[in-house]
């Protein structure tokens, strides 16, 4: 059974790390995001983590089910 889900563990993990990666290298700039004007539909700042996690999780299905299909 696990080898059935090893690919999507190892997407999944994949592409999280390259977004924590990413989290690390850029964290201080919504403090910047904070002192734009804004117009009023913007997104609250607690939206973007919350978006980008998702957006990760699914590139990282993606990429398990692409190598899937390619015989892996």
């Amino acid at each position: 059974m696990f080898k059935k889900i090893k690919p999507y563990v190892v997407g999944i993990a994949a592409a999280l790390a390259v977004g924590g990666l990413s989290a690390l290298v850029t964290r201080g700039n919504m403090e910047i995001y904070d002192t734009l004007v804004k117009p009023p539909l913007a997104p609250a700042p607690i939206v973007f983590p919350i978006v980008w996690s998702i957006l990760f999780v699914l590139m990282g299905i993606s990429s398990a089910l692409v190598f899937k299909k390619q015989g892996g």
